[in-house]
């Protein structure tokens, strides 16, 4: 086992050299007992406890060559102290065979950095002590991928775990085609991500398509109408969480069609984002650049104009765990991210929100009566 990295600091063998002290040692377990009357004690419980590893890391390897000064080394240094400085946010630990295949991490906090002598002068060797944080068993950079496409009801499908570790999959299951015939009310649908800034509110009405962006001020209607997508108003619903709510329509059959639903909303998380995302990247994590510790332990997430679900997060690595990205019909795209408060912003997308309508829809409850009566909001101060 090798060092490929830790949080950004390559083990390059010319600007830096790091390995580990005993890297194949296990995590010990905290043993639980109680005790019996009359009898002997019982174990009761096992945790895994953290590992720690001692890190090496030697500074300007080729000093002895006299291709490292000191005012080359400086800068070095500096980084690699940066680099060190979990007080905030553990950090990724990476290793590979010695080979350099099977790149794999842990998350890991640094307990303490001790300055070592060394004939190359001061500055140069380092040792870390570091601690894993949550998971201790190495997780695989490249996720494996597997694609199973049901036909038939009953079918089974058996997927080989290649490590010997306990494998902790994500399932993303979606239909293979759109449904047809009788009983399909709605033909097509999009995804409403409703960003929120305000206050929390309690069944405030709220116009989707203005705050979605749909179009420039509202939903082009006139052109679903042309198309034969819909008819008339009762074409199109509004779901929220899986559930048909009531809407109401203005400005049917133009560019500038308004729906408008009532929804409860809590005040507006966002954070930045610290790593840069390419539009071409696998993305199971994401990290931000600031708290995380506002949003919810799962949910749906956006930067920019892509969608984003998450199944669990850390708070302490600020990391939103089990990523799926270009989700809800959105695109896959690059985003910046340049640090701590200038990356791309990411935004707590509250509700899963769905504009349905098809030429055949026939929304759950008519509310074409009463959609000019929809609740007045008023704030004011006392």
């Amino acid at each position: 086992m090798k060092v490929v990295s830790i949080n950004g600091i390559v083990s390059d063998g010319a600007d830096y050299k790091l390995w580990l002290d005993r890297p194949y040692s296990a995590a010990g377990l905290k043993l639980e007992t109680a005790e019996l009357t009359g009898g002997d004690s019982r174990l009761t419980a096992a945790r895994r406890q953290a590992r720690v590893f001692n890190l090496n890391v030697v500074v300007g390897v080729s000093q002895m060559d006299n291709i490292y000064t000191e005012a080359v080394r400086a800068p070095l240094r500096e980084a690699l102290l940066a680099a060190l400085d979990t007080e905030a946010a553990a950090v990724p630990l990476v290793v590979s065979d010695n080979d350099g295949a099977h790149e794999r991490y842990v998350y890991v906090v640094v307990q303490k950095l001790d300055e070592q002598p060394d004939a190359e002068g001061m500055g140069a060797y380092f040792v870390a002590t570091l601690v894993t944080h949550r998971d201790t068993t190495w997780r695989a950079v490249a996720p494996h991928t597997e694609t199973w496409v049901v036909t038939a009801s009953g079918q089974t499908r058996a997927v080989t775990n290649g490590s010997g570790r306990v494998a902790r999959p994500v399932y993303t299951v979606q239909p293979t085609e759109q449904k047809t015939g009788a009983g399909n009310r709605y033909t097509q649908k999009k995804f409403v991500a409703l960003p929120w800034w305000l206050p929390t509110t309690r069944d405030r009405p709220v116009d989707i398509t203005n705050l979605d962006q749909l179009s420039n001020g509202g939903l082009d209607t006139a052109a679903l109408v042309l198309a034969d997508d819909i008819s008339e108003e009762k074409n199109i619903g509004v779901v929220v969480d899986g559930q048909e709510v009531r809407r109401w329509i203005t400005n049917f059959d133009t560019d500038h069609t308004q729906i408008w639903i009532n929804i409860d909303l809590e005040s507006g998380v966002t954070a930045t984002l610290l790593n840069t995302i390419g539009s071409g990247d696998t993305v199971t994590f994401i990290v931000a650049g600031s708290a995380t510790d506002n949003f919810p332990h799962n949910g749906i997430i956006r930067i920019n104009n892509e969608v984003f679900t998450y199944s669990d997060k850390d708070d302490r690595t600020r990391t939103f765990l089990g990523v799926a990205r270009a989700a809800k019909g959105s695109s896959a795209a690059s985003h910046s991210g340049n640090g701590k408060m200038t990356g791309s912003v990411i935004e707590w997308i509250q509700h899963d929100i769905w504009l349905v309508y098809g030429p055949d829809g026939q929304a759950r409850t008519d509310f074409s009566e009463d959609r000019n009566g929809a609740s007045i909001y008023v704030e004011y101060d006392a």
